[in-house]
């Protein structure tokens, strides 16, 4: 649920990042605006890498918080175990 979210709020962010803001810095005629304008432009392209960033690095894991490994059984499928005592 969390990277379908990520994934949506990325998309929603870069679509502002092409037009509105876009739109706003040619309108803008005081430079002051135009400054404050082009600050909200490279935060949000920071926003949006960390967003990107993000989501490549939770791929790697499991619910779980485990590091996902190709080959390897995923604990997070596998029915729970009960450890035998030694006897």
């Amino acid at each position: 649920m969390h990277d379908h979210l990520t994934e949506k709020l990325l998309l929603l962010e870069r679509l502002l990042l092409r037009h509105d803001y876009s739109e706003l810095l040619f309108q803008a005629r005081a430079e002051q605006i135009r400054e404050k304008v082009l600050r909200i432009i490279r935060l949000k392209e920071e926003q949006v890498k960390l967003l990107d960033d993000l989501l490549k690095e939770t791929a790697q894991f499991n619910l779980r918080g485990l590091p996902i490994r190709e080959g390897a059984p995923r604990t997070d499928t596998m029915p729970y175990k009960q450890k035998q005592s030694p006897e």
